[in-house]
C-alpha cells in the first residue's frame, strides 16, 4: 500500500462514534415524525375548502330561487302591459 504525503486520511470510526451518529439520526427522524403528526395545516386547508364549497352552494341556491321569483314578476308586468310573456 502506497501512502501519499500530505494526504489526510479519516481516522477509523470507533463504536462510540457509530452509536453517536445513529442516535443523532434517530433523534432527527423522531423529531421529523413528531412534527409531521402534529402538523394540522393540511387539515385546515381542507376545512377552508369545504367552507368555500358550502358557501358556493348557498349562493347558487339563493340566486336560482331569486331568479325564478324575478322571472315570475317580470312576466306579470309584461302580461299587465298587454304583451306576451317570454319563455
Amino acid at each position: 500500500m502506497i501512502v501519499q504525503e500530505g494526504v489526510k486520511r479519516a481516522k477509523p470510526m470507533t463504536l462510540v462514534d457509530v452509536e453517536a451518529r445513529l442516535a443523532k439520526k434517530e433523534y432527527i427522524m423522531s423529531k421529523f415524525v413528531s412534527r409531521f403528526i402534529n402538523d394540522e395545516s393540511g387539515a385546515t386547508a381542507i376545512e377552508y375548502g369545504l367552507i368555500a364549497a358550502l358557501i358556493a352552494v348557498v349562493i347558487i341556491s339563493a340566486v336560482t330561487a331569486l331568479g325564478t321569483t324575478i322571472k315570475t314578476k317580470f312576466n306579470a308586468v309584461v302580461t299587465g302591459m298587454g304583451g306576451t310573456a317570454g319563455a
